[in-house]
């Protein structure tokens, strides 16, 4: 299973006028042994409340199963836990949860209360056989619990939801019962259909999307869709800074030549270095005007070429918020933050010459070195996104 990547990722919408989602959504590496874990959680009702009962499911159930605990005894201990609402005879909160062994190449699922997941393969759905299974909560009433394997094939896409997807629109003319399940299969289909290699990102916000306007974009439950996509890994280099020694230029081109991907340059003097090695003109992009962050440039053979600190700086903000609050298609750091959230690994090739124009007193403290601020984007891809980064200083 080394040549396969999983993209992990998810898209939500709150609930009309709830500032905070009752669904949470976690996932977590597991680097010893090959594993990622994910847990779909929705809260009963909605807001606060319905936040702190998903987000203790989900944390109780990423810590049991992480540390090697079978999802069926992750699940019981849940059950015992979170007793089910006795004035309304159902539990406090749902969930999915998702043990995916890189190592043998399967996948555990188990379900709780939650709409039943999709495994999509070529184009298609698959429907596979759920174990059923029973059981008891602390105050003695029976629960079924839906329990899955299945090996991965190469561009195998996993689809969860909370209800809130499965019941938009319930009640209008045309969704009195909700958005059917016939539909979603076959509205998730045409998506990848259309877009053979559409990433988890976009296939998660989009069915999102689809059923924020089922639901006439005024969402009646929280709205959640995390996808799982497993294919071979999208690579990215990223060059920031001139070596150390003048006399080492060479390896700025020599990286960037013998990498097969997407290639980066972020900072000015590196942009030139390469440019003067590789015998290429460097246009500035006056289009991508920005009041905070220069404009980026145009390199032949290069996917995106930017200032250095000041963008990085930026999409490592926009890293650590999951994005900006408006989208901003021509600011260079957005542009930065799409193309590392789209790749599985990225390799950063940093040069350690110190740029005496980022020790001028004048510049914030937490602007950083480059140094720092590749940490800190390295560190938020690894945890937050759960990419592979390497890290070669030169």
């Amino acid at each position: 299973m080394s040549d396969f990547f999983v993209e992990v990722d998810h898209a939500q919408v709150s609930k009309h006028n709830k500032q905070v989602p009752g669904d949470v959504f976690l996932s977590r590496k597991v680097e010893t042994d090959k594993r990622i874990v994910s847990v779909l959680s929705d809260g009963l009702g909605s807001g606060i409340k319905a936040n702190v009962l998903a987000t203790l499911t989900t944390t109780i159930s990423l810590n049991l199963t992480s540390n090697s605990i079978d999802v069926k005894d992750t699940a019981e201990t849940i059950m015992k836990t979170l007793p089910e609402c006795k004035k309304r005879k159902i539990s406090y909160s749902t969930f999915t949860i998702i043990d995916i062994d890189l190592k043998d190449n399967r996948v555990e699922i188990m379900e709780f209360d939650n709409p039943g997941f999709m495994l999509f393969r070529s184009g298609d759905r698959v429907l596979l056989d759920k174990k059923k299974i029973r059981m008891d909560n602390p105050i003695g009433t029976s629960q079924a619990l839906y329990y899955s394997q299945f090996n991965i094939e190469m561009g195998d896409r996993l689809v969860i939801f909370s209800d809130g997807i499965s019941q938009a629109g319930i009640g209008n003319k045309n969704y009195s019962l909700g958005w059917p399940e016939e539909q979603i299969v076959s509205t998730v289909k045409e998506r990848i259909n259309k877009t053979r290699d559409i990433s988890a990102r976009e296939l998660s916000n989009f069915l999102v999307n689809e059923a924020h306007k089922i639901d006439g974009e005024l969402a009646k439950d929280d709205i959640t869709s995390a996808c799982f996509y497993f294919r071979h890994p999208r690579r990215t280099l990223l060059i920031s800074g001139p070596p150390v020694d003048k006399s080492d230029d060479y390896k700025i081109k020599r990286a960037v030549d013998r990498f097969q991907g997407k290639k980066i340059i972020c900072g000015g003097t590196t942009s030139n270095i390469y440019g003067r090695l590789a015998g290429k003109e460097i246009k500035v992009n006056l289009d991508s005007f920005n009041k905070d962050i220069p404009p980026d440039s145009e390199i032949d053979g290069i996917d995106l070429v930017t200032e250095g600190i000041l963008t990085m700086s930026c999409a490592s903000e926009f890293l650590e918020s999951e994005g900006p609050n408006e989208i901003d298609e021509v600011n260079p750091g957005y542009k930065l933050y799409n193309m590392l959230k789209d790749s599985d690994y990225i390799k950063f090739v940093v040069g350690t010459k110190i740029n005496e124009v980022h020790q001028n007193p004048n510049i914030p403290e937490d602007l950083g070195l480059r140094k720092n601020v590749v940490k800190k984007m390295a560190n938020l891809l690894q945890e937050k996104y759960l990419k592979i980064v390497d890290i070669e200083y030169i």
